[in-house]
């Protein structure tokens, strides 16, 4: 049920629960649940909460030359390219 009221009185429940999408997050919907053989029930509240999936960046390649021909490659700083990777979000982090 979307309100408090309407699990009280058992009227207007989500029509479809495993099709709900959520207008607000977080939103607060309301379960009923009833004793078939008395027939006494109880609402509790349900906070849903959604949260968006990380979007990663694919960086460009990283790529060393070895300019002076010794077979001696400079390293490769994977940190480098963190910032490219989370796009900026410092809300994300970035385990090699």
């Amino acid at each position: 049920h979307l309100t408090l009221a309407g699990a009280n009185t058992a009227d207007a429940s989500i029509p479809d629960p495993t099709a709900f999408t959520n207008t607000i997050t977080p939103q607060i919907v309301f379960a009923r649940v009833t004793d078939n053989i008395t027939g006494c029930f109880s609402t509790e509240p349900l906070r849903i909460e959604v949260f968006l999936l990380p979007v990663a960046v694919v960086p460009a390649d990283l790529e060393v030359c070895d300019d002076d021909n010794d077979g001696v490659f400079d390293a490769f700083v994977l940190s480098n390219v963190d910032a490219e990777i989370t796009a900026g979000d410092t809300n994300l982090t970035v385990v090699y």
